[in-house]
């Protein structure tokens, strides 16, 4: 926790998405997740919408 273990490999996934040509990522993330929520923000995704999964909320972010 707290060791940016987590930005590293978001960011080696999208260096990984953005070489392999693909545009658009999508992310499924708990209301709840205050640290994922503020790496995938860092990372460049923007919620788009709220929806539920398995019988729970969740929030939905993209990055074009």
């Amino acid at each position: 926790h707290g060791k940016g273990y987590a930005s590293e490999a978001v960011g080696a996934a999208l260096r990984w998405l953005d070489q392999a040509g693909k545009g658009r990522s999508v992310c499924i993330i708990d209301p709840a997740n205050g640290p994922s929520l503020r790496i995938a923000e860092k990372s460049g995704f923007r919620e788009y919408q709220r929806t539920i999964f398995m019988g729970d909320e969740v929030i939905l972010l993209e990055r074009a």
